[in-house]
């Protein structure tokens, strides 16, 4: 009995594994494309192709959004990484109504300024079918617990895979906010594209100095005789 009892035991083991092992994978298929590991930033962050795209439904076309030239980028979190979010896309009108209704009443967590029934009306009346002829549309919600802006960066292409990149700015204020982008892209630039994803990048201006605040048993030592570059050896901005 004691034997049988192991020998259950070892077989649930090994069937936990298993299941264990598939989780690594994604669980959806794209147009007979075969399945493959999750998407990581690092691998789509190189080599990659700019899109131009559009926040007045094709009127002005843009492939990046420098109003911050140079910045540090602090954290970066990717498709169900990001808490607050509402992302989707629609490449027809409708795509486009399944996923307003998907998403009208049913936000999938609480949700600060929440788009009410008006805006989806507006969204549905404004990218008719006629504008699906030669663009898609990707949508992009973000509620925040503090003041921290969110706006695209820039759409990239890598293989069959499209990024929208969102930067966030760390706000420091403690007030709600939400920020939504409706962004517009060409057809004939994502031919070959199969999946949409998106990423939220934590981003800072650069900074010329930095603080220092040294245990107090330091300080005497730091005040007689001061600090040289060799105190930040290991540092790799140094």
């Amino acid at each position: 009995m004691k034997k049988l009892f192991e020998l259950c035991l070892i077989m649930f083991s090994i069937i936990g594994l298993v299941a264990c092992s598939k989780n690594v994978y994604s669980a959806h298929r794209v147009q007979g494309r075969p399945e493959k590991m999750k998407i990581q930033y690092k691998d789509v962050m190189d080599n990659y192709e700019e899109i131009a795209f559009s926040r007045d439904q094709g009127r002005t076309w843009i492939k990046s959004d420098d109003r911050l030239p140079a910045f540090d980028i602090w954290n970066v979190k990717m498709d169900e990484e990001v808490q607050g979010m509402v992302f989707f896309y629609a490449t027809s009108y409708g795509q486009l109504a399944k996923q307003v209704e998907k998403y009208r009443k049913h936000p999938p967590f609480y949700a600060y300024h929440y788009p009410q029934d008006e805006y989806w009306d507006n969204l549905l009346s404004q990218y008719t079918e006629d504008f699906f002829e030669h663009y898609i549309l990707l949508f992009y919600y973000k509620s925040e617990s503090n003041i921290s802006e969110n706006y695209v960066y820039h759409v990239i292409k890598k293989d069959e895979d499209l990024i929208l990149n969102v930067n966030r700015f760390e706000g420091m204020l403690t007030a709600l906010s939400s920020w939504i982008e409706v962004i517009t892209i060409k057809k004939e630039d994502i031919q070959d594209v199969n999946e949409f994803h998106v990423t939220v990048r934590t981003i800072t201006p650069l900074k010329s100095t930095i603080t220092l605040i040294p245990k107090r048993e330091y300080i005497r030592d730091i005040y007689l005789n001061g600090l040289t570059l060799q105190d930040f050896e290991g540092l790799d901005n140094c």
